[in-house]
């Protein structure tokens, strides 16, 4: 019985040293298992802080383009001084005149006359087309400008219409009428800026439908047009006719052109 002593002894240490073995296993697999989630998770968080760090930059990208298109939209419509040279303002232009949008385009002529007078006023059917710097009538095609200040002092004896510049010939001074509803024009010279040689345009409207009124000199002849050739004929004649005299009346009356 001595002699099998050391041999229990040894199959005690070979059982405890499996079983160390065997249970430090899952221990240092679950590490494992633990240090990988870790990892994934830290690895999930940075792309969020990426995304979240690309989403911000865009959505300041958005706002500065948003603020860049605001600024650029509330530039439109004014009067436009680009492209103005020293040769122009050396007769008098202080810029382009802008043409409110709303007038812009090409009018059809659908009668005319004289307030205060019954005979009718002969009109041609032309066609009247308008842009933002320039007007395109029968008579020829100009371009709007605007004066600087004291242009008829300043100009009385340079500009005449005996002595008036080739560069100047087909410029028109041009003055806002009704807040944007309208403008009026003088001839390039100073002593033309009197009532005959004056040609305004108006915006009104009947049935819905747009008309464009101009009036010719001082003495109240006018035409009026509409956006189409198809509307000019409708209301040339009839009672359809006598509504347009009807507004183009107060229009005289109630305002200036």
């Amino acid at each position: 019985m001595k002699k099998r002593k050391p041999l229990y002894v040894i199959s005690a240490i070979v059982v405890a040293v499996i079983a160390i073995v065997v249970l430090n296993l899952p221990k240092n697999e679950s590490q494992k298992v633990s240090e990988v989630t870790k990892t994934q998770s830290s690895s999930a968080s940075s792309s969020e802080k990426a995304k979240k760090t690309k989403k911000i930059k865009k959505s300041r990208k958005h706002q500065v383009d948003k603020k860049q298109a605001v600024a650029t939209s509330n530039d439109a419509g004014k009067d436009d001084n680009s492209g103005v040279t020293a040769e122009m303002k050396k007769y008098g232009s202080d810029g382009y005149f802008t043409v409110p949008i709303a007038i812009q385009g090409t009018w059809y002529e659908s009668f005319g006359g004289n307030l205060g007078m019954d005979a009718e006023v002969t009109v041609a059917h032309d066609t009247t087309t308008i842009s933002d710097h320039s007007i395109k009538m029968s008579a020829g095609t100009y371009t709007l400008m605007k004066s600087v200040s004291g242009f008829n002092d300043k100009f009385a004896t340079s500009i005449t219409m005996q002595n008036q510049p080739k560069e100047v010939e087909n410029w028109l001074d041009t003055r806002d009428l009704n807040n944007g509803k309208g403008f009026g024009t003088f001839p390039w010279t100073p002593e033309q800026h009197i009532g005959k040689y004056y040609l305004g345009f108006l915006m009104s409207d009947v049935d819905g439908q747009p008309i464009l009124i101009s009036k010719e000199g001082g003495i109240g002849s006018y035409n009026v047009s509409f956006k189409s050739q198809s509307l000019a004929e409708q209301y040339s004649q009839g009672d359809k006719k006598d509504k347009v005299i009807k507004i183009v009346t107060d229009t005289f009356n109630n305002h200036d052109i």
